[in-house]
């Protein structure tokens, strides 16, 4: 049986650039796949987050689409690149 699980992340702006979003990310996809046989991750970023996308990007997160995420019960709407993570052997 496959197993999905969402991806969420957020650094403070003065860590930004200097490689804490990418460890956390491997490390979270290496233990949810380890230890919880989680089979995908699937990841949401805003469109213009240039940072979030080099850092899936660089961890091999294939990207499967454009989405678009509401928020406030619609009254306010943002551009989502979605990204999915299936192959893990290239993080341990």
């Amino acid at each position: 049986m496959l197993v999905n699980q969402d991806l969420s992340y957020f650094t403070c702006p003065e860590v930004w650039g200097q490689g804490y979003g990418t460890e956390l990310v491997r490390t979270v996809c290496c233990l949810v796949h380890q230890e919880l046989n989680i089979d995908c991750i699937n990841a949401r970023i805003l469109r213009n987050n240039d940072r979030s996308r080099r850092i899936l990007d660089g961890l091999k997160f294939q990207f499967t689409g454009l989405g678009t995420y509401w928020i406030c019960d619609g009254r306010w709407k943002a551009a989502m690149l979605n990204y999915r993570l299936s192959v893990f052997s290239h993080l341990t």
